[in-house]
C-alpha cells in the first residue's frame, strides 16, 4: 500500500464504525449517508491501488 492510500482506507473504515454506531444510536437515516460515503471513500482506495499497481505481474521461475 502507498502512503497516500492508507488515509483513504483508514478513513474509510472509521467512517463504517460511525456510520454503524450512528445507525444504532440515533436512527438509519443518520446512518445510512455515512455508510454510502464510507463505501465511495473504500472504493476509491481500491481504484487509486489498482492504478498504482503494475499491469501484470512478473512472472516466477
Amino acid at each position: 500500500m502507498t502512503t497516500s492510500l492508507v488515509p483513504l482506507t483508514v478513513t474509510s473504515f472509521a467512517l463504517t464504525a460511525a456510520g454503524f454506531g450512528a445507525w444504532r444510536t440515533f436512527t438509519p437515516w443518520v446512518g445510512i449517508p455515512i455508510l454510502i460515503l464510507a463505501t465511495t471513500l473504500l472504493a476509491k482506495s481500491y481504484q487509486v491501488a489498482q492504478a498504482a499497481a503494475p499491469e501484470s505481474a512478473p512472472e516466477v521461475h
